[in-house]
C-alpha cells in the first residue's frame, strides 16, 4: 500500500468497539533481509511497497492510535518461503522464478523463465528447504525472524 498510516488510521475507525487489528509485514531488519540484501524476495515492488524494522511498524501503528497488545517475529510459510526463494535468487538469472510458477499457471508465465533457471529452481529448492528450516526455527526462537506480526486494538 501507497500510505500505510493512512490505510491503519481508516482501519482504527472501522473496528467496533475493542476490535483487533493485525498487521504482518516482512521484517526488514531480520538476517534474513540482511543475508541476502536485494536479492530478498519481501524487498519485491509492487507487492511491498513500504518496509518496516519493528520500531517502525511499531511508531506507525501507535500513531494511528492503536496500542500494541502482542508482537510476533516468526511466520513458518513466510520466513521458510523467504529463505528458499531468495536463496534461488542468488543462482537465477531472474529473480523469484519458484514463487512465480506458483502463483501463476504456466500460461501466464509472464517473466518467461530461462531454462537454466527452471533447473536450478527443481535441482536447488529440495535440499535449501531441508538445510533452511533449522535455521529459520533457531532465528524466530532468537527473536530475529523475518516476519513482523503486530497484534492491536
Amino acid at each position: 500500500m501507497e500510505r500505510p498510516l493512512r490505510v491503519a488510521e481508516w482501519v482504527r475507525t472501522q473496528l467496533a468497539t475493542g476490535g483487533v487489528f493485525q498487521a504482518t509485514v516482512p521484517n526488514v531488519a531480520s538476517v534474513q533481509a540482511r543475508l541476502f540484501g536485494r536479492r530478498w524476495i519481501h524487498l519485491d515492488v509492487p507487492r511491498h511497497r513500504q518496509h518496516f524494522t519493528p520500531a517502525t511498524l511499531e511508531t506507525l501503528l501507535k500513531s494511528a492510535g492503536f496500542t500494541v497488545q502482542k508482537r510476533s517475529n516468526f511466520t513458518l510459510e513466510y520466513d521458510w518461503f523467504g529463505v528458499i526463494q531468495s536463496a534461488l535468487n542468488v543462482v537465477c538469472s531472474k529473480p523469484n522464478v519458484l514463487f512465480e510458477r506458483l502463483i501463476n499457471s504456466p500460461r501466464d508465465d509472464i517473466r518467461l523463465s530461462s531454462f537454466t533457471d527452471k533447473f536450478l529452481t527443481v535441482l536447488f529448492t529440495p535440499p535449501v528447504a531441508m538445510l533452511s528450516l533449522p535455521a529459520i526455527i533457531a532465528l524466530a526462537v532468537a527473536g530475529d525472524g523475518a516476519t513482523l506480526t503486530l497484534t492491536c486494538r
